[in-house]
């Protein structure tokens, strides 16, 4: 095996740093696996023409597939292929008998260097597995659930970029008890029927798809080789040892090269997960699927190629996190806009489309530099005037609010707003503004006496009159006491905020009818700051 002095010092070099132990950076584990895959490949394969072979697959291997990761039941069904027992060939021989090679042609061409063939394709390699998953389970033909499916599935191909080598995504449904899907080369996916019934929303079939189609982005499962690689990490450190020295093998002691390879598929799961969700999210389907999809599907505890359940669902909630922190460049976009200020407000959408490039950030950028083309000309050579626009609303909006997780995040910002809010009085023991927006806080926290409390001290040190009687009356919607909260807001009409509120009186007594009159009186009514208020106004005016 001949892999070069480079790969081998930056194999010394992720090795014996002290990451590898706790936090290691596995992108750089994953580009070394496969800067020695390519070394490897180019050591034990030739380009020669091939027939293909078919081999039945044993019941062992069914069980290999149903039970890890996509990239391990590939490693495991080629290498079946490479070592089934009526091969007596040498190990790089049995190699590139994998890739269709008949034993007659490589024996004939044994003094030969073997090099990877290009005649196979990774699209051949993935049909090659799809018939090998056929024998084992059966395709499912039913037109309904394949169209379902494919609907889906081509909602979220609209939000992405097929890499080279893939040109479409191909969902195959097969039978099967076992709960599964697997990514494969070629932009092949399969997937149980088992796994397609316990989906009871097409939200969280999108999420499934959309994980498996991240692999398939990601080029995740295009390196059939990845089997190989603890052998590879293993020689290097054995014709290593005597080079480095005793305190490079204790250092490695702590992480096996077996070890090293689960890490790296594990990182590959959490990297479907964080495309995965954003794909679905930017296809309009709800973010919060695809955390009840891993709840129902994956079982608790540590897997030797899965991460956790645990695992995967904070990282998750650290995503979500991510897309709703992302929303204020957005806006901050569409307000520099408003102001006329371009430039601020192509680096507002740009911070925001590192994070979420959904169709809305895309659109605005377009306007930008459809303005500024303008602004390039003389006024005589402006023709005609067009009504081109912004959009001012993101889909990262609508995961702010709804889900669980939505919940979970407005409950820890609110903590944070009272730290704050206590760090304020702290320092003037009579700021009225503090006790009144501690008030607030306390209301939407549920602890609706210590709100009446801090909003007396407010109203103690000379708040507005009006907007604590309205903080009062939002206390008692929330207590229930709708006609205590109703007189109340009839008496402040000067507050915009009241309008809102008895909208939301109206609203539970279920009278859609005012509660739509209340609204727009609001609307017409509000400071553009108060802009979550406003959206939410808008949008029950657009619903109902």
């Amino acid at each position: 095996m001949k892999i070069t002095k480079k790969i081998l010092t930056k194999l010394i070099e992720v090795a014996v740093s002290d990451e590898i132990k706790t936090d290691m950076d596995l992108n750089t584990a994953a580009e070394l696996l496969d800067n020695i895959d390519k070394q490897m490949k180019g050591s034990v394969m030739e380009k020669i023409q091939k027939p293909k072979k078919l081999h039945k697959i044993p019941s062992k291997l069914y069980t290999i597939a149903v039970r890890t990761t996509p990239f391990i039941f590939m490693i495991g069904l080629i290498c079946f292929i490479s070592f089934n027992r009526t091969s007596e060939l040498p190990e790089k021989k049995q190699i590139a008998k994998v890739y269709g090679y008949s034993e007659q042609e490589i024996i004939q061409e044994d003094q030969s260097e073997w090099l990877m063939s290009e005649q196979l394709s990774e699209y051949e390699l993935g049909m090659n597995t799809v018939e090998y998953f056929e024998d084992m389970m059966p395709r499912v033909d039913d037109e309904e659930i394949q169209s379902r499916v494919d609907d889906i599935k081509d909602e979220l191909v609209q939000v992405i970029t097929l890499r080279d080598g893939v040109e479409e995504i191909e969902i195959i449904i097969v039978e099967s008890d076992e709960v599964g899907a697997w990514a494969l080369p070629g932009g092949f996916v399969i997937l149980t029927d088992s796994f397609y019934r316990m989906c009871k929303t097409d939200d969280e079939l999108a999420s499934i798809l959309g994980h498996e189609i991240a692999h398939i982005v990601q080029g995740h499962v295009n390196n059939p080789m990845e089997g190989k690689l603890q052998a590879q990490y293993t020689d290097a450190i054995h014709n290593l040892g005597l080079e480095v020295g005793l305190a490079f093998t204790d250092e490695y002691a702590a992480v096996s090269a077996e070890g090293m390879v689960n890490m790296v598929t594990k990182q590959k799961e959490l990297d479907a997960d964080k495309h995965g969700i954003l794909y679905t999210t930017l296809a309009g389907y709800d973010v919060n699927a695809s955390l009840d999809i891993i709840d129902k599907a994956v079982e608790e505890g540590e897997g030797t190629h899965h991460p956790s359940k645990e695992v995967r669902m904070k990282k998750l909630n650290e995503r979500i996190g991510e897309f709703i922190s992302s929303t204020d460049y957005f806006h901050a976009g569409v307000q520099y806009f408003r102001e006329g200020n371009l430039d601020y407000a192509t680096k507002a959408f740009r911070s925001f489309l590192q994070v979420f490039p959904s169709r809305e950030v895309h659109n605005n950028l377009g306007v930008i530099w459809y303005l500024k083309a303008h602004r390039t000309l003389p006024m005589g050579k402006i023709s005609t005037a067009k009504t081109i626009q912004i959009d001012t609303e993101t889909l990262a909006d609508n995961i702010v609010l709804r889900g669980s997780s939505g919940e979970r995040t407005f409950k820890r910002y609110l903590h944070k707003a009272e730290k704050r809010f206590k760090g304020a009085i702290e320092r003037d023991d009579e700021y009225a503004a503090g006790y009144f927006n501690l008030s607030c806080v306390y209301d939407d926290l549920g602890e609706y006496a210590l709100s009446k409390i801090y909003l007396e001290k407010a109203n103690q040190y000379g708040y507005s009159d009006f907007d604590c009687q309205n903080t009062l009356a939002s206390i008692l919607i929330h207590e229930g006491k709708l006609d205590e909260a109703e007189q109340i807001l009839n008496g402040i009409s000067d507050v915009p905020e009241s309008f809102f509120n008895l909208g939301v009186v109206a609203l539970k007594r279920n009278d859609m009818k005012k509660a739509k009159e209340f609204f727009n009186e609001y609307e017409n009514r509000a400071e553009d700051f108060r802009v979550i208020y406003i959206e939410y106004a808008r949008t029950f005016d657009n619903y109902n």
